[in-house]
């Protein structure tokens, strides 16, 4: 362990041809210990050339995904940001996204998806991941989310702070989460296998030597 002034990093130790750092953030991007500011100090303190977040997230393909699936960002949508409104017909509420939407690595998409040549673990999904600061635990919230952006495969709270930190600092990021539930009637059955398979399928990809 490396301890930094607020924050500990875990030296995982060289695996693949990279030096391997582990840093755990509180959940979301608002929080004094969460992901934006935390990953502000270790990118100041260590200058790390990638960074994954790797955790769990809910899914929101039901039909096409499995709870322990791994999903991987093509691209982040910041959902905190919106502007909420009536709707001059009949004064529905209406909300309108207002969050960035952007692209994860070049480079850390292509190794992902070339592993999955020769990954034999759970399915793993590649698509638009929606990053907010709401726990999300009732199933017209994640209707909500589907009419918002129907591209989403996916709902998780650090992507955000991820991106933000990731790219004042000049660091290729993306996020990899594995699927623990389905945004309602939530349990923390699956939470530690879902964990781990986006974990290990990271670290399969950098076993191969693919960031050397």
């Amino acid at each position: 362990r490396t301890f930094l002034p607020r924050h500990t990093v875990f030296d995982l130790g060289v695996v693949g041809g990279v030096e391997v750092s582990l840093v755990q953030t509180e959940v979301g991007t608002e929080h004094p210990g969460a992901t934006t500011l935390a990953l502000s100090e270790v990118l100041t303190e260590l200058r790390p050339d990638f960074v994954i977040s790797i955790g769990i997230c809910l899914g929101l393909r039901p039909d096409e995904q499995a709870l322990g699936d791994v999903v991987v960002s093509s691209q982040v949508r910041l959902t905190d940001p919106k502007k909420i409104t009536a709707t001059l017909r009949d004064s529905r509420q209406l909300r309108i996204l207002r969050g960035d939407k952007v692209s994860a690595s070049v480079i850390l998409l292509d190794r992902l998806r070339s592993e999955t040549i020769v990954w034999r673990g759970p399915a793993v999904h590649f698509g638009l991941i929606l990053s907010g600061n709401t726990l999300v635990n009732h199933p017209d919230v994640v209707k909500q989310m589907r009419n918002e952006e129907p591209d989403a495969i996916a709902g998780e709270m650090e992507g955000g702070g991820i991106y933000a930190a990731s790219t004042v600092f000049g660091a290729q990021w993306i996020i990899v989460k594995g699927i623990s539930d389905w945004g309602f009637d939530k349990s923390d059955v699956s939470q530690e296998s879902a964990a781990a398979n986006a974990a290990t399928f990271v670290l399969s990809m950098l076993s191969s030597g693919a960031l050397r």
